[in-house]
């Protein structure tokens, strides 16, 4: 194996063999590197998730307080079932499923509530909505 550190001053071999075996070391590496990176980010959104069920279980629904940017620090699976106590229909949609995470993490998110125009769409279900999302925050 060669050494997998290439500096602005490096020559590169002239044999393409050679070459293309370095490139594939490259691209394991690199996918290697990736994989472990995902590992970690799936180990530190499962251990927030711990947190916050310790802070429930400690303090109670009360330490769940509005975080910066007005979103309320619980998880989306917590708050659809809030939502569904008081006859308001939403969708979780969190980094578990392959359609969500293309639209959650250009964001910098893991998980939304998405409210469909289809259980939604008059003025008493966004009434209904807007005094349950005021209840939900509250608790």
């Amino acid at each position: 194996m060669h050494d997998n550190s290439i500096s602005s001053t490096a020559t590169l071999p002239d044999d393409v063999t050679i070459l293309q075996r370095m490139v594939g070391e490259f691209s394991e590496r690199v996918s290697e590197l990736s994989n472990k990176l995902s590992e970690r980010d799936s180990v530190i959104e499962r251990l927030k998730h711990e947190l916050l069920l310790l802070r429930q279980w400690r303090f109670g629904r009360k330490s769940e307080k509005l975080e910066a940017g007005g979103q309320l620090s619980l998880f989306p699976t917590d708050a659809v079932a809030e939502y569904q106590k008081r006859g308001v229909i939403v969708y979780d949609r969190n980094d578990a499923n392959y359609y969500s995470v293309r639209c959650l993490h250009p964001f910098g998110l893991d998980g939304v509530i998405r409210v469909s125009p289809l259980h939604c769409h008059n003025t008493n279900d966004v009434q209904t909505f807007l005094r349950a999302s005021e209840e939900i925050a509250a608790l």
